[in-house]
């Protein structure tokens, strides 16, 4: 080795390549802390490759670059972004709260407190909004701390050469540590993103079907007001149909009283007509019988002028009665005419009081109708706000999709930011690769090249002129390694003074993260007296609502009572001119009866006597006549009686031909009344099929029409009422049937009294005729008879015969009066199940109204509630769950109701239907049931007045009879006087003139 050869110590340092990239600051500081190495290199050593390699790397120098790159901020000012991001989306979703739509008021008052409660929500909600914004600027403010802190952070100094392992380990771990924690972080967030996003979706759900049950509700309310606008419809038919009812019975009434004043003037006139008729018939017949029973003695005359007194007496008397029945009719009328207008007046007087009730009735309705206008008015105003709170609610969720675009945006941005994070660590795993092949092949390097400097050390060391180049190069290497000391000195302190400003740092991010926490805290403070605004606000609406629901459910009832009472008293009037006016019918109807049998016991007894009278003067003219004439006369007797017998005859068979020609004129009467009857029963059954065919027609499609939505389980209801509906008509139908069999039975009862009349009848004109021969043969026999015998028979015998016609008269009567009380009972009967059934149905009709009112009010409120819990809520846990419990309950509460009142109105409506059935089905009936009452009434006055008019006629045919035996009696006396005359001149002439004169 030459002197020039020497030893030379050359520092090198490996310095990365430089990249246009870097990830971090911390890799670039990790990347340039290679440490220097001492490097003993001789001058003349046996390698000429190591010489130009210390040659080469003074050249290369000490270069250590720390490049700034503009990416390296991006990951730690991401992270204050996106947790502002979401700040801002929470306080967005926070800051407008859900308003919920009050239910309409019935009072101005609850209305002016809930606009006042709404005004202070307002403010509320304006202040809260205030609140968020400055919350949100102090978050901007501590994302922009964050920002400065990471570009201080990336524009730290570079680092120092020389810096040891343990130093770029620490670094590493760092840099470790902050991307776990940047990876929590933007999992975190992405964690919060995806559960506000779900809470986003819940939330539009749970809107979309609120929106759904709102559309619901709407309808069900609709259709609610028709059924009440259909209901308030039939009420006023309902209405309307009683008075025409109302009116119609009234018209009865007025019809049935002139009806009966003019049948009893009627039978006034026929009952005074007929009596004199019956009269002059009887003067006219005794006159006959006097003149053809008239004897040729001049005792006759005495007796005659007494009979004829008596008979003058007897029709004085009898003409007396006659005006006192006359007087005793006209009194009738006179009291039946003052009770009719007492009634009358009666009835006008309720008539009027009943208007004034309909009048108070009308005046309540138009003040009901008032107050449910201004409660429409008010919640028209409602409806407004409504409106307006919705208005807001679409702000709300325009707002929330801003909040979700910008929420997009963030999640896009921290993609990207994470696809950066993904190729920057592969960047920085490759460069620690290669840094770490480097440094490898470099400490071998270098120990390569330390063990040749010892080699070559221990082979110098034993040469003196090497010596002091030794001491030379110690005293350099001692140089070198204080720099070297120097240097690792101000690296750490470098390290130190970094990881101050990390700590610094750190502590500000620590500062803005609570800084971010006490916002969201007062922002959940503020989201919690929110809260309570809300919860103190429902309950005061629930106390309005209650209060509302009270006052409405007072003014219902109020009105219902109303109501009530005034059906309840027009059934009383309805009633007290029911039994009123029936009262009075039964009581013309008892006195017509009982006039009547008095005028036919009078004239009975006046022509009962009169025929006694005639008869025992017949008996005594005849007696007389027998006596006078016995020897000479007995042709002339016997020519008498054979005319008396012919004539006898003649008014026999006159009198069979006018009760055979009474018989057909009543027999044909009866079968035209018959035909009538049967006509208009025809009539009425046909209209009423045909009226209720109609009627049920129009029931079946509005059933039809309005059980259109029903459910299965109501068919079991409809067949029980289908079974009460079959039940009821079975009943019409055995109703039906007892009217027929009773009228069968009372026509039956009237053939049968009417064969019973004619065979006792023709019975007793066989018993007289046989009892008149008898007498006429007994009379010719017994020609020695006495007259008080023959009289004393023909008195039993007319007694006899006048008991057996009055006997048959109090049968009759008896029986037609039986009839007429056992039809009028059961007639009773049936009025009074009619009217039970009538006022069932009408209470049935008033609970089930008062049901549905109920039921309505209970549906309105249901809604009310339901509408004020429709608003959805701030998607957070614990408002979203206490929002679904309360939606859930409301739910179910409301599916209950509705299904309730579902199931209750519709039944409400069949019962209602099936109840106006059968009272239109009882009125029918009651009005037929009255029709026949009417009917029968008209056919047993008819059967009165031809009884009347059969003992009219007969007692005519006993007048007409006395009336011909008084001409006969007339004649007799004449030819008596000629006969006397004939006598005086036969004791002065021949006795064969005289028989010749007799003979002529």
């Amino acid at each position: 080795m030459s002197d020039a050869e020497g030893f030379e110590v050359v520092q090198h340092e490996e310095a990365p390549a430089e990249k246009p990239q870097s990830p971090s600051p911390a890799a670039a500081a990790a990347a340039a802390a290679a440490p220097p190495v001492k490097k003993l290199v001789s001058a003349n050593g046996p390698k000429p490759a190591g010489s130009a390699t210390a040659a080469k790397k003074p050249a290369t120098g000490t270069t250590t670059t720390a490049v700034r790159r503009p990416g390296t901020t991006s990951s730690t000012a991401t992270k204050p972004t996106a947790n502002s991001t979401r700040t801002s989306a929470a306080g967005g979703g926070l800051s407008k709260p859900p308003t919920l739509a009050r239910p309409p008021s019935t009072s101005s008052a609850a209305a002016a407190e809930s606009a006042k409660e709404i005004e202070e929500l307002k403010t509320k909600l304006a202040d809260s909004e205030t609140e968020i914004t400055t919350l949100k600027a102090q978050i901007s403010s501590s994302e922009e701390k964050i920002a400065e802190l990471t570009e201080k952070i990336s524009a730290a100094p570079p680092a120092v050469e020389g810096t040891d392992d343990s130093a770029r380990k620490e670094l590493a771990d760092e840099l470790d540590s902050i991307k776990e924690k940047h990876k929590a972080e933007v999992e975190a967030l992405e964690a919060q993103i995806s559960e506000a996003r779900s809470k986003l979706q819940q939330s539009e759900e749970q809107l979309e079907k609120q929106r759904a049950e709102l559309s619901e509700l709407t309808t069900a309310k609709e259709a609610t007001d028709a059924e009440i606008v259909s209901l308030r419809e039939a009420l006023e038919s309902a209405k309307a149909e009683h008075d025409t009812r109302l009116s119609e019975t009234e018209a009865n009434l007025t019809k049935a009283t002139e009806e009966h004043a003019s049948k009893l003037e009627a039978l006034q006139q026929t009952l005074s007509e007929q009596h004199k008729d019956a009269l002059t018939a009887l003067e006219k017949k005794h006159a006959e019988e006097l003149a053809l029973g008239k004897a040729a003695s001049g005792d006759n005359e005495k007796a005659l002028a007494d009979q004829k007194a008596s008979h003058e007496a007897a029709l004085g008397e009898l003409q007396a009665k006659i005006d006192d029945l006359t007087a005793s009719q006209a009194a009738l009328e006179t009291a039946h005419e003052a009770k009719v207008s007492d009634e009358s007046a009666a009835t006008a007087a309720q008539i009027s009081a009943l208007e004034a009730d309909i009048a108070d009735l009308k005046a309540k309705l138009e003040t009901a109708e008032k107050s449910a206008s201004s409660a429409r008015d008010e919640l028209e105003a409602k409806t407004g706000e409504f409106r307006s709170f919705e208005e807001r609610v679409r702000n709300m969720e325009a707002q929330l999709k801003s909040a979700q675009e910008t929420a997009s945006k963030a999640q896009e941005a921290i993609a990207k930011l994470e696809e950066e994070m993904k190729t920057k660590d592969a960047e920085i795993e490759k460069l620690q690769s290669e840094h770490a092949a480097i440094e490898d092949k470099h400490n071998q390097h270098l120990k390569q090249i330390t063990t040749d400097y010892e080699n070559e050390i221990n082979s110098l060391q034993g040469e003196a002129m090497y010596k002091r180049k030794y001491e030379e190069l110690e005293a350099k290497h001692i140089e070198l390694s204080e720099t070297h000391t120097k240097a690792v000195e101000t690296h750490i302190e470098a390290l130190e003074e970094i990881k101050g400003q990390h700590g610094s740092t750190s502590a500000a991010l620590e500062t803005a993260k609570a800084e971010h926490a006490s916002a969201v805290a007062s922002l959940e403070a503020k989201a919690d007296e929110h809260q309570k605004a809300l919860d103190a606000l429902l309950a005061n609406h629930a106390m309005e609502l209650e209060a509302a629901k009270s006052g409405v459910s007072a003014e219902r009832e109020s009105l219902l009572g109303d109501l009530e009472g005034l059906k309840s008293s027009h059934s009383q009037q309805i009633e007290i001119l029911k039994t009123e006016a029936e009262a009075t019918l039964a009581k013309e109807l008892e006195g017509l009866k009982a006039s009547h049998a008095e005028i036919m016991d009078a004239l009975n007894e006046k022509s009962a006597s009169e025929k006694q009278q005639l008869l025992a003067a017949h008996a005594d003219e005849l007696a007389t006549a027998k006596s006078a004439s016995q020897g000479d006369q007995a042709a002339q007797l016997a020519q008498l009686e054979q005319e008396l017998n012919a004539k006898h005859a003649t008014e026999l068979q006159s009198m069979s031909k006018q009760l055979q020609d009474l018989e057909n004129e009543l027999n044909t009467k009866h079968a035209t009344e018959v035909q009538n009857l049967s006509k208009q029963l025809h009539d009425l059954e046909t209209e009423l099929n045909s009226k209720h065919a109609t009627e049920l027609e129009s029931q079946i499609e509005q059933v039809k029409k309005g059980l259109s939505a029903q459910h299965a389980t109501e068919l079991d209801e409809l067949k029980k009422e289908l079974e009460t509906a079959q039940s009821s008509t079975e009943e019409l139908a055995s109703l039906r049937a007892r009217l027929s069999e009773m009228d069968e039975h009372h026509a039956a009862s009237l053939e049968a009294t009417k064969r019973e009349l004619q065979a006792s009848h023709s019975a007793e004109i066989e018993k007289l005729v046989a009892s008149n021969a008898e007498t006429i043969e007994r009379l010719k026999s017994e020609h020695a008879g006495g007259a008080e015998d023959v009289k004393y028979e023909m008195e039993t015998l007319k007694e006899s015969h006048e008991k057996a016609i009055w006997e048959l008269k109090n049968q009759h009567a008896s029986a037609l009066e039986s009839q007429l009380t056992q039809s009028k009972s059961e007639l009773e009967n049936a009025l009074v199940a009619v009217k039970s059934q009538l006022a069932k149905a009408e209470d049935e009709i008033n609970d089930l109204s008062g049901k549905l009112a109920n039921e309505k009010f209970a549906r309105i409120q249901a809604e009310a509630d339901l509408d004020a819990n429709r608003q959805p809520k701030t998607p957070d846990t614990a408002e979203l769950d206490a929002l679904r419990e309360e939606l859930g309950k409301y739910k179910k509460a409301y599916d209950e109701a509705m299904a309730a009142t579902e199931a209750k109105s519709t039944k409400a409506a069949d019962q209602l239907e099936a109840v106006k059935g059968d009272l239109e089905m009882i009125t029918k009936e009651l009005e037929a049931h009255k029709l026949e009452a009417a009917a029968k009434a008209k056919t047993a006055e008819a059967d009165y007045k031809d009884m009347h008019e059969s003992m009219t006629e007969l007692v005519n045919e006993a007048t007409g009879r006395a009336e011909k035996a008084e001409s006969q009696f007339a004649e007799l006396l004449a030819q008596l006087k000629v006969r006397e005359a004939e006598l005086a001149e036969a004791k002065v002439c021949r006795p064969q003139d005289a028989y010749l004169r007799l003979d002529h």
